[in-house]
């Protein structure tokens, strides 16, 4: 397909969009910008718009067909085309009209995905808003096909509408020659040169010209591998390497990718700068934790040095309180104290119990 080298960029820019983005997500939301929060996708895979122009039966739909080596226009010597279509990708296959001249046609081809085609009925089609139509997307399209049957590519409705393109434009057409096949070598040579001299007086360019045979291009490619010397003699090769070069090198796709590029590298650096800051505010936590630590070992070992004074103490407490309880236990044990005890209550526990808790507290 065209520009392999540009989707392949995209896609890789994509993925690394998306792991900042994931990144950023889990640092704070607030980093996140609208590049970086998935919106970007609308804007770097927005497909493609070709836009293929030329007079009635010039081979329009049967490039479109050879281009994208599919079906999806369709073909017969009479003409078909009665409004211009817009192929878009879609799950399913169905058709809407937009505008009376406008159809929406969805078909679930991978290609469409980046390639959206409009066909048109042919400049010189005597329907009414059909010129209207095809010129609200000439302004917008990322590539113009300008058909010229090699029959008569001389139809002053096609040249008219290139004489009309805006300046901006012209770095996106090219002409395609169709039906090449039915004309020699040398004939070919004398209408490439004629218009080139006609698209020079149009456009104030030389137009980039092909001599191009859907024909045989779409036979090539319906075999298994593409015959590609008959590829080669329709022509399309050539074009397709133009194709490719356009949209490689297009520049609004361009911009999107440095933008996207320069967003993505912005966000990096806030999640750095977000990641340093988190951690200096941990080591400042983790040092106030270990001074919590030393303070709090401090005060235990203090308390612990107290307690086993405090206890040390409390021996010589219990062994005076002792001594005393002893001496008041030898005085009641004589023999009149005795007599005494048997008839009057003894309050001698009370008072060794006394004494020793407030020796205790004293302590």
């Amino acid at each position: 397909m065209f520009g392999k080298r540009y989707f392949e960029i995209r896609e890789r820019l994509a993925e690394v969009v998306l792991g900042v983005g994931q990144l950023a997500r889990e640092c704070g939301g607030e980093i996140l910008d609208p590049v970086t929060d998935g919106n970007f996708l609308k804007d770097l895979r927005k497909p493609f718009l070709f836009v293929v122009c030329g007079e009635v039966n010039a081979g329009k739909s049967a490039l479109i067909n050879a281009l994208f080596a599919t079906e999806i226009c369709e073909v017969d010597a009479l003409p078909k085309t009665k409004q211009l279509h817009w192929y878009r990708y879609g799950e399913k296959v169905g058709s809407v009209e937009k505008r009376s001249m406008l159809v929406q046609d969805l078909r679930p081809l991978g290609f469409l995905r980046d390639f959206e085609v409009v066909d048109t009925p042919g400049s010189n089609a005597s329907i009414e808003g059909n010129l209207e139509e095809i010129e609200r997307f000439l302004p917008v399209a990322d590539l113009l096909l300008f058909v010229f049957p090699v029959g008569n590519p001389w139809c002053a409705d096609t040249w008219q509408l290139v004489a009309r393109l805006p300046e901006e434009q012209l770095d996106k057409v090219a002409f395609v020659l169709q039906q090449s096949d039915l004309r020699s070598e040398e004939d070919l040579k004398v209408i490439l040169g004629h218009m080139k001299t006609l698209g020079e007086q149009k456009t104030g360019k030389i137009p980039a010209i092909f001599p191009v045979s859907a024909k045989l291009a779409m036979e090539a490619k319906k075999n298994d591998p593409p015959l590609s010397h008959m590829l080669r003699k329709s022509g399309l090769t050539t074009l397709n390497e133009f194709i490719s070069t356009k949209v490689s090198l297009d520049p609004d796709r361009r911009e999107i990718l440095k933008k996207v590029s320069n967003s993505a590298q912005e966000i990096l650096k806030k999640i750095e700068a977000r990641i340093e800051e988190r951690s200096d505010t941990l080591d400042s936590d983790q040092r106030f934790l270990a001074e919590l630590e030393d303070e709090v070992d401090l005060r235990r070992e203090g308390q612990a040095i107290s307690l086993l004074e405090r206890l040390s103490g409390m021996g010589d407490v219990f062994f005076r309180q002792g001594q005393i309880a002893t001496r008041d236990l030898g005085r009641r044990m004589s023999i009149t104290r005795s007599l005494i005890s048997l008839f009057q209550q003894e309050k001698l526990p009370s008072k060794i119990e006394g004494d020793l808790i407030t020796a205790v507290k004293e302590a």
